[in-house]
């Protein structure tokens, strides 16, 4: 079981939480409870280094209260709150705190600037970019030559 302070990131995994139905997984709104853990707590693997208090895992929680039922996010909100705590392999912060990317060690070396990042937008996907943050390129549909007649 996973806790956290943060009530943006509960919310944001509340909104995102996947449930398994009939052989296929299936996102539905989750709900956001305030809960004490019982017996030993660890800091999550995912957060230890930077935030072992605001983000733990224990093998059971009580329930103190509801805080929201059925949450609904939009999907760049559940991206934003994640985003914010992500990090390089060399340890440096992925976005600032305004949410535009920082360069990680590939684009570094590749020559690229946190000035240059920033044409991107704010919590731009990496997934948008190449390893050495250069926007992919457009993924062209194929279209099958009609048969001759």
């Amino acid at each position: 079981m996973y806790l956290t302070s943060d009530l943006v990131a509960a919310r944001a995994y509340a909104a995102d939480y996947i449930v398994p139905r009939d052989g296929a997984v299936v996102r539905e709104p989750g709900d956001v409870y305030e809960a004490e853990p019982v017996g030993a707590a660890a800091p999550d693997p995912d957060y230890a280094i930077h935030w072992p208090e605001d983000f733990i895992r224990a093998g059971e929680a009580v329930i103190v209260r509801v805080v929201e039922r059925a949450v609904i996010m939009p999907a760049d909100e559940v991206s934003r709150a994640r985003l914010r705590y992500m990090r390089w392999v060399d340890d440096t912060p992925s976005y600032d705190d305004d949410g535009y990317l920082l360069p990680s060690p590939a684009m570094r070396e590749a020559g690229r600037t946190r000035e240059e990042l920033r044409s991107f937008g704010r919590w731009v996907r990496l997934s948008t970019l190449t390893r050495d943050g250069r926007p992919k390129a457009p993924e062209r549909a194929s279209v099958a030559p009609s048969p001759a007649r």
